[in-house]
């Protein structure tokens, strides 16, 4: 019901738009086999994955080649579950593009991945009560040469807006360039009010602490590790192998306590 709920608040309270809409999501989740997804943790651990019941070989195969696409993919742009809001919520932390090498499917594999790892954390500490999700875009050092073909982005995109409507709670861009923030305020007559409301641009350490400290709470550098003293946000501490080893519920520097002792 939740599903169809957040379909039918997508598409304006519109029943027949929603209707349609929710067929053709759950149409492209069988295609892109999306429910596969959340077995590839369990690939790195060669002998129980082989043991497992619930997945047929061919299944299996698919997780395996997933698991190889994001592995593949997560050096080249690193984008984790980096912590939690005020609300629980989880917060999807993305960096700039490394290189411009890019592999189609495995792109939107590796997206899809973020994806339901944030959704799956979010409903962990959360406890069920929180169904959005937070997004925090990195700038600095952003190098435009480096991004995908505008194509696959827009593909996948497109793909990701018809499977999850309704679960982005907001999105902070943080040390925009300068043409993306023109761009923004020459578009921003034309949005609506809820894109709006959604996408907020901030540069520099006060403007930061601001908008960060409002959203994920007084003890951020608890709630959001990667957070460094000057506000700023890094990627060193990223572990790529024990992230992708780790349950999909879990942040990347995992939370001290369950959600039941945050009541």
């Amino acid at each position: 019901m939740r599903e169809a709920r957040r379909h039918y608040i997508g598409e304006d309270r519109n029943a027949e738009r929603a209707l349609h809409s929710l067929r053709e999501a759950l149409s492209l989740r069988s295609e892109l086999r999306v429910n596969l997804v959340r077995f590839i943790p369990l690939a790195a651990h060669e002998e129980a994955f082989d043991n497992l019941t619930v997945l047929s070989d061919a299944e299996k195969a698919v997780v395996r080649t997933f698991r190889a696409q994001v592995e593949q993919e997560f050096p080249r742009q690193y984008t984790i579950t980096g912590g939690l809001d005020v609300d629980r919520s989880a917060v999807v932390v993305r960096f700039p593009r490394l290189t411009s090498e890019t592999d189609v499917d495995g792109y939107l594999t590796t997206l899809l991945y973020v994806t339901e790892r944030a959704l799956a954390a979010t409903e962990y500490y959360s406890t069920g009560r929180q169904e959005k999700v937070l997004a925090l875009s990195e700038y600095l050092d952003y190098n435009s040469a480096n991004a995908p073909p505008i194509w696959s982005l827009k593909d996948s995109v497109l793909k990701l807006q018809h499977m999850y409507p309704e679960r982005l709670k907001k999105m902070i861009l943080t040390d925009p360039p300068f043409w993306m923030r023109a761009l923004y305020n020459l578009l921003f007559p034309l949005l609506s009010k809820s894109t709006v409301d959604k996408v907020s641009m901030t540069s520099g350490a006060s403007e930061k602490e601001t908008v960060l400290t409002e959203l994920i709470g007084d003890n951020v550098p608890k709630s959001l590790p990667l957070l460094q003293e000057d506000w700023s946000i890094s990627s060193d501490s990223i572990d790529i192998e024990q992230y992708l080893n780790q349950p999909m519920y879990q942040t990347h520097s995992p939370l001290e306590s369950s959600p039941a002792c945050q009541e």
